[in-house]
């Protein structure tokens, strides 16, 4: 009996203790392209976008904290690796951070993002569920951790700068645009097997639409990488399909307002399945002991 009951403590001390880590996963929405835009010269310096006139697609993109841990990135003072300082901003961007790219869907063509960095904040709450947060600012200086906090969003909307893609010269068809997060995998999440999204779209001249995706592409990407834990079962509303989004010969966008994407709590694999095998256990345990 005394036995059993030492066996459900230790259970009870392992389900209050077992935890999982940030998890995040990307969202693009928002699809317009701006014709005869000219970039900013911090945009040329940066390598965004060439001197001279261009058309570019734009886009919403969203990195989203769906796992119960903050995501953590650290001083860009301790880890020059990681960060560097960005002139134009004035403030530090961690490299290779988010990457995203067009291929056509014949895969004769493919163009990849030219943003270098990216400043990581807690920008948008994902749920109103009291989650604490909001500990990580745009300013993104040396001496504070740059980060996204559990239950958090670091939004890129489609009008700043070196958000979107140079199409000069792209023909009308069926595309892909491929988006990651934590793209070169330098922090440790509870899973990278949704840190990929995919998005079919359209593009005629000046306009473009969401598609449902070409044959032979998946809705998300899972890479063959070795997880730092246990991997987890995340679930995120996706965008629906959206209507036709103009952009004027002036480079105005005019796009019709879209649905919005929603997002799901995360349900940590660590905590559901580890957990339940834990009690299955002690219970099969305590029932032979007692």
């Amino acid at each position: 009996m005394m036995f059993a009951s030492l066996v459900g403590a230790i259970a009870i001390s392992l389900m209050t203790s077992v935890r999982g880590g940030p998890n995040l996963t990307p969202n693009v929405s928002n699809f317009t392209i701006q014709i005869g835009y000219i970039g900013e010269l911090s945009e040329v310096q940066d390598g965004c976008i060439p001197n001279g006139t261009h058309n570019v697609l734009r886009f919403d993109f969203i990195s989203e904290n769906i796992g119960d841990a903050d995501f953590i990135a650290g001083r860009p003072l301790d880890r020059p690796d990681l960060f560097y300082y960005h002139l134009s901003h004035q403030h530090f961007h961690m490299r290779e951070f988010n990457q995203y790219k067009l291929v056509a869907a014949n895969g004769d063509l493919t163009i990849p993002s030219s943003k270098p960095g990216f400043c990581l904040a807690d920008v948008e709450q994902l749920l109103s569920n009291g989650t604490q947060g909001g500990q990580f600012s745009i300013l993104c200086p040396e001496d504070v951790a740059m980060g996204i906090s559990a239950g958090w969003a670091d939004v890129y909307s489609s009008d700043l700068l070196c958000q979107y893609l140079v199409i000069d010269g792209v023909p009308n068809g069926d595309y892909v645009l491929i988006a990651t997060t934590n793209a070169a995998r330098k922090v440790p999440e509870d899973t990278f097997a949704d840190n990929t999204v995919m998005r079919g779209l359209h593009i005629e001249g000046q306009y473009v639409w969401e598609i449902a995706l070409p044959t032979g592409f998946n809705s998300s990407i899972t890479p063959s990488a070795t997880h730092y834990t246990s991997s987890a079962t995340s679930t995120s509303v996706q965008a629906t399909a959206k209507p036709v989004f103009t952009a004027n010969a002036t480079g105005g966008t005019g796009a019709v307002p879209t649905l919005q994407s929603s997002t799901a709590a995360k349900v940590s694999f660590v905590q559901d399945v580890s957990i339940g095998t834990i009690v299955a256990l002690t219970l099969n345990i305590c029932w032979i002991w007692i």
